[in-house]
């Protein structure tokens, strides 16, 4: 049967989870259903605070789950808190988180810990009980729609996301989508550390020790401490040892665990640790051996301490976001109120031209509830008197009502404030998640100073009305990383502060029936603004006013 759109359109209404539509949120789920019946591998959705993204995505599953009864979806987030937010959303949909977040039922903090083993070898734990173990193996087994945090999707093993034609899943949401670049490279770094414990291990696991190392000194002399460095500079020599020596430490790792568990004994638990962190290492440096290494934009960063090393690549470009992510289900829905520039985001995830459907949602929440509000007062830099920022602050706050939030970038910046305000005593500087929706939801007329509140809070209806960005979030160049990755890409530098700065914007007005108000009081905005409005949506721009 021909699935046409007035189907998909009584489906939606059986489906969807409310009484009532967002403007535009029906058609953007008719569009993005349409496209993955079209076999379309690729759905971006730029989707504005107060669209109803989660709707959008959970609605999405239950029409193509109606379509074609078997279909498994998995929504991975930005944050462990957004993925909790789902949860109390829709108390159906099923969760898991990493290992660390679940306890011991024997008291040991999480599975395969220290204690956790030394219980194990013990005897006095069951492996059946294990809360993590329970969690995982529904979690593994669902056949429908559940969901997970994004750092924890990308690193986990086959065994819990499959990325094998017939086993993988059907459809990936991935929500705040802006930051999967970011994720991908975060958990695609290789760590690796000398650590004092491997020196007394057995004699017979010399051998393991001795190729470890081994891989660290190629390394090493190739390349210098923090520096920059591309991967093409290694002959074919080079390539084919760590090759061969990847793949025996990465068998001889797996022996080590056996053994252990096998001897449990007192030396068992440190030996199953040490196989752990190697095993990790082993498999992490398989990354490097893809024939994409000889592409440009595979360069790293390696940084090293007296026993620390850490390797971090600069793009996601290469294989790594089809190895890591893109392999683990047939198709994908990506959703953000920042995607800022389709096709920058789509070449920094290889995304080809062909492989995506784009779909703009424009923002259902009415212009004159979310003004943003520029000043051109003050340029502020590390040079700007902290009395003229805080005067120009104190002028802003003298006109509001109830609660507000000031957007720092760094705390110096907000104890500068802080001190130099008049309203001290209505403020608080803290990164505390807990402390802060406290504050706020506690207080009257409540003032929160941070530099870390841009993403992931939603400080909706009185939590805040009012919010003030002190300075517009450049990435600060003095970071080796961000500076090397700037040469690679310099439109990349630009995107990045602009999804910082847009995101920022987003944490007062969350809802159709909400209002709140946003100011600027960095001058360097209109220069930010003006050289860049391609990257903006309609929807941002038309909310400015100029003072």
């Amino acid at each position: 049967m021909k699935v046409t759109d007035d189907i998909i359109s009584k489906l939606i209404d059986e489906e969807f989870p409310f009484d009532t539509y967002n403007s535009g949120q029906k058609e953007t789920i008719i569009s993005a259903i349409r496209a993955l019946l079209n076999d379309v591998p690729h759905v971006i959705i730029s989707a504005p605070t107060g669209s109803g993204k989660s709707a959008i995505g959970i609605t999405i599953h239950n029409v193509l789950k109606r379509i074609k009864r078997d279909y498994r979806t998995c929504i991975i987030t930005s944050t462990i808190g957004l993925q909790k937010q789902y949860k109390q959303d829709y108390p159906d949909l099923l969760d898991l988180k990493s290992k660390v977040h679940y306890n011991c039922h024997k008291g040991a903090p999480g599975y395969m810990s220290q204690e956790c083993l030394q219980k194990l070898y013990s005897n006095k734990c069951d492996k059946a009980s294990c809360p993590y173990l329970i969690a995982r193996d529904s979690w593994v087994n669902c056949p429908d729609i559940k969901t997970t945090n994004s750092a924890f999707y990308i690193t986990a093993g086959s065994t819990i996301i499959s990325n094998d034609d017939d086993d993988r899943l059907d459809l990936t949401i991935i929500d705040e989508c802006h930051e999967i670049d970011n994720v991908v490279i975060g958990n695609t770094s290789i760590s690796f550390k000398l650590k004092d414990g491997y020196k007394r291990i057995q004699s017979q696991w010399r051998s393991f020790i001795d190729y470890y190392s081994e891989l660290i000194t190629i390394l090493l002399e190739r390349f210098p401490e923090d520096s920059y460095f591309n991967f093409k500079s290694l002959t074919e020599a080079d390539i084919d040892s760590i090759t061969n020596m990847f793949k025996e430490c990465v068998r001889l790792a797996d022996q080590f665990g056996k053994k252990a568990d096998q001897l449990k004994n007192a030396d068992s638990v440190g030996m199953k640790l040490a196989s752990q962190d190697l095993l990790e290492f082993s498999k992490n440096l398989s990354l490097l051996m893809e024939p994409s290494f000889r592409s440009p934009y595979f360069k790293w960063i390696i940084t090293k301490s007296d026993t620390d090393y850490k390797i971090v690549p600069l793009s996601s470009r290469t294989f790594r976001t089809q190895h890591v992510l893109f392999s683990k289900a047939h198709q994908h829905v990506h959703m953000s109120a920042t995607i800022c520039g389709i096709k920058e985001y789509t070449e920094n995830l290889n995304i080809a031209e062909g492989d995506y459907v784009f779909i703009d949602t424009h923002n259902p929440i009415p212009e004159e509830n979310r003004p943003i509000c520029l000043d051109k007062t003050l340029q502020i830099n590390r040079d700007t008197n902290p009395k003229d920022i805080a005067a120009l602050v104190d002028e802003i706050i003298s006109g509001q009502s109830g609660n507000g939030v000031i957007h720092t970038v760094s705390f110096k910046l907000a104890n500068d404030i802080m001190n130099n305000s008049k309203y001290k005593s209505r403020m608080l500087v803290s990164n505390n998640r807990e402390e802060i929706l406290d504050f706020l939801g506690t207080h009257n007329k409540a003032i929160v100073l941070s530099p870390s509140i841009e993403t992931g809070y939603d400080f909706k209806g009185d939590l805040a009305r009012w919010q003030i960005i002190a300075k517009i979030p450049f990435l600060n160049l003095g970071d080796l990383y961000t500076s090397e990755r700037k040469k690679l890409n310099p439109s990349w530098y630009t995107r990045e502060t602009i999804l910082r700065f847009i995101q920022s914007a987003g944490r007062v007005c969350r809802g159709v029936n909400d209002y709140g108000v946003t100011y600027v009081i960095d001058k360097n905005v209109y220069r930010l603004i003006q050289q860049n409005e391609e990257l903006y949506p309609e929807w941002f721009l038309k909310s400015i006013l100029v003072k």
